[in-house]
This record gives C-alpha cells, structure tokens and sequence, in this order.
C-alpha cells in the first residue's frame, strides 16, 4: 500500500514538474532524494508532530501577527541577531515595533493592538531583576502608570536598579515619553537618584522634611539645559543597546542626496541577475558562476552593519561583511587587496558607497567589493546644493539662512521655488555674503535637526 501510494506521488510530482517546464531526469533524481530520505532519514511520527506545529504556527502568523511576533521575539530575548532579523520582518509586514518605555513595556515584548512594546529585558545591560522593580513599582501605582520622573524614581527600589540599569534605559528611549531629550537625561539623572535615595531614607527612619509640608513642585528636580545629541549620535547609542537601529535609521533623509552617486539600492539588485536558462553555462565561461548569470558593477550607499575578518592560506586578510540600506540588506566580499586599501572605511560607523561586481545566486545578490568610499568624502565632489523652499515654511527661512551662512565653504548654494499657480520654476542666488556651504555629515545632520527632514535638498555634479 505504501509503494502504490508513493508511486501515485511520483507521478503527481513528475507531472507537475513537466508543467512547470523543469528537466524531467533533473526532478526525478529529486524525487529519489526525497523518497530516499522520508524511508528512513526522519521518524514519521516526528515528522507528523512537526506538520501540525508547523501549520498551528502558520495560522497563528497569518491571523496573530502581532501576538505572533511578540511572542517570537520574547523566544529570542537573548540573542540579538535574532531580534534584528525579527523585528525588521514585523516591520516589513506593518507592524509597529515601538521603543521601550517605563511605562508601557514590561519584561519581554508586549502587544497592545497593532503595536508591539520592545521588552525591557531585551535592552542590554539590564537585567530580570531590574526590570521586576520597574513593573511593580508601576503596578503599585492607582493609573498603572508614571506621571513624572520624580515619581518613578521616588516609588522605585533604587536597591535593585543601579546607575548602570538607569543609562541603558536612556539610551534605549525608555524615559522619552517623559519630554526631556536624552541628553538631559544622562546629565540630570544623579539629581533624581539624590532626591529620591534621599527621601526613601527618611521613610524609612520616619523623618518628614519641612519642604514636604509644602507644594510637591518645590522638591522638583530641573534637569540641565544642555544640548541635545545629534540624530547620529543618539541613533549610535540606541543601537549599543538595543543592538540596531530602532526609533530613526542614520539614512532616513540622506538616502536622496546619495542617489547621485549609486547605480540601484539593495531591494534592487536581485533584479538584476538574468532569468536562469534551461542549459546552466559551463564553468568556465568567463564573468559566470553557476547560474548567477554575468557580473555587473553596481554601487550602493549605506551603513556597514557587519564585519568579519578572516586570514587566509596566504595569511593575508579579507573580511565578509554586510552593507545596509532603508530597503535591505546585501553581503559583502572584500578581497586582501581591497581590504588592506579601505580598511578604515569599512570599520567607520558612518554612511558609505560600496562598488564591485554583482552575484545573485538563489535571489540572495552578493557584491565582491573593489572600492569604498565614505559618502562624506564623495559629498564634497557636488559642485552646487540646491535649497528647494517651496518645500518648508516661509517662517523657516530665517533658520536656513543662518545654518547656511554658519557654515561656508566651497559648494556652491542656490536656492529654488516651484510656483504652481504660474507654472513656473524660479531660482535665486544666495544672499550676500554667501558664497557656498561646507558639506558634511554634521551639517546635514544640523539640517534635519532644525528642521526634521532633509528631502528639499538636491546635490548636482554641476554648478
């Protein structure tokens, strides 16, 4: 009964295999590798228990994703990589993964509607313990929530949460509903835990102040008026201890100005191996390997997200690595050559333009590396930058031309309004004094600070 059954398999699948226009001795050397392994490679039984997990999981993701992925994530607490890979996936899907927060975080992720809660025990740097005193402590509150930072720190355990546990939360944006920017926080939150170590000691001898007899504001703590960090540097930190880029992404507004430059973005690329031929070329036609088709030089800018260096037989050292871009991510192969010339580009943690030959293999592209260039550097080969006002506030203006005139150096400024009602395009010349910018990293990020955004920029090769 078994081999008229597998027999009726062979068919239907030796069919459906013509159908589909496969070599038919290609799929039935599959099918015997199948068959081969399903006699005695895999208990049934083990097999049957793994289907039906597989199919309860499937149902769960196609119509839980939310609680599906909050829970996959909580499996994963303690392996980075793995909550990287996840919680970009949920992403993908249009699931919000949110910062952590004191307040609506617990342990592991959480779920609340469309929104996931990053889990606080996922932050590295703190611990189970930790975060147990922040939950009760918010527990024990009548609204289950803290209305200040006062208030959290005077109701915590400062017992079992160390400064340590404190400035890993602020890095991660776990204080950021509270209004203050991470920068203050770090600053200022000794002054909270004086205040509150403080006042939990007279509790607990009994002692009252005399400032407790009076209005609740006076004992308030001011936090420093410094500066806030730079996107980059806050993105720098979140990711140190969160292990990736969570609340903004060091590209997101940048990505326009680098098109200039680059051939296609990382979504692009499997696209650009041709479609696999009936015949697989031989191996030794030249720019072929396997069926990945020929090689094309592309170039992409993004963030160096791995690296990994390997000696070879020759004892020279190439590097494996990973460029990321806001559409995905490709692997990278640096050979010694290349390696030992742009070494430094590749460990900066700053925007980069990768070049080389594309491999797609299987969808998955592969680009052996033969330059890289760190987008700054490529920045100050713009000959003009091209201020699009039509695209902010007239209020705006002002704060552009200060950063501007801040900032002089030798690319050229031009500003540019569209008027619709005319249909025409108008262009000024900068204001007097003005005779170009200085282009670079801290000046583009000094533009999305003031104003949020940097999509009405355009750099040209030409002035």
């Amino acid at each position: 009964k078994i081999k008229e059954e597998m027999d009726q398999h062979r068919v239907r699948f030796l069919k459906g295999a013509k159908e589909k226009g496969f070599d038919q001795k290609k799929a039935e050397e599959v099918f015997e590798l199948m068959y081969k392994f399903a006699d005695y490679g895999f208990n049934k039984s083990h097999a049957a228990a793994y289907c039906v997990v597989a199919a309860h999981t499937a149902w769960l993701k196609n119509y839980y994703p939310v609680e599906f992925f909050a829970a996959l994530l909580s499996t994963e607490l303690n392996n980075t990589d793995n909550i990287v890979k996840y919680s970009k996936d949920a992403q993908k899907r249009g699931i919000e993964v949110r910062s952590p927060s004191v307040n609506d975080s617990d342990f592991l992720f959480s779920c609340r509607g469309d929104t996931i809660f990053f889990g606080l025990g996922a932050i590295k740097g703190v611990g189970e313990g930790a975060v147990q005193a922040i939950v009760e402590a918010r527990e024990s509150l009548p609204d289950k929530r803290f209305e200040s930072l006062e208030q959290f720190f005077d109701v915590l355990d400062l017992k079992r949460v160390n400064k340590k546990v404190i400035e890993c939360l602020i890095k991660g944006g776990a204080f950021d509903s509270f209004g203050a920017h991470r920068a203050q926080l770090i600053a200022g939150y000794q002054s909270f835990l004086d205040r509150a170590a403080g006042a939990q000691k007279d509790r607990e001898i009994g002692q009252a102040s005399l400032f407790d007899l009076g209005p609740s504001e006076i004992n308030n703590v001011e936090l420093p008026d410094v500066k806030p960090w730079t996107r980059s540097a806050m993105l720098a930190f979140e990711k140190e201890v969160l292990g990736f880029f969570l609340s903004d992404h060091p590209l997101k507004g940048f990505d326009s100005l680098m098109k200039m430059w680059t051939t296609n973005s990382v979504e692009e690329l499997p696209s650009l191996a041709p479609p696999p031929s009936a015949t697989p070329a031989p191996a030794s036609t030249p720019g072929r390997r396997g069926q990945g088709g020929p090689k094309r030089r592309v170039i992409v800018a993004g963030l160096m997200v791995e690296l990994k260096e390997f000696i070879t037989k020759k004892g020279t050292r190439m590097a494996f690595g990973r460029i990321e871009d806001l559409t995905g991510s490709c692997e990278l192969v640096i050979f010694p050559d290349t390696f030992a010339k742009y070494e430094a580009a590749c460990r900066e943690e700053k925007p980069i333009l990768v070049a080389g030959q594309l491999e797609v293999e299987e969808g998955n592209p592969k680009i052996m590396v033969d330059s890289v260039v760190p987008f700054e550097e490529m920045m100050r080969k713009a000959k003009r930058m091209v201020f699009h006002l039509d695209k902010i506030d007239v209020e705006d203006f002002p704060k552009l031309k200060s950063l501007v005139g801040e900032n002089p150096g030798p690319t050229g400024v031009s500003f540019e309004i569209q008027l619709e009602e005319l249909g025409r395009k108008v262009q000024m010349e900068p204001p007097q004094g003005v005779a170009g910018v200085q282009l670079s990293n801290d000046f583009l990020e000094n533009i999305h600070a003031m104003f949020g955004r940097t999509d009405f920029i355009e750099l040209r090769a030409q002035s």
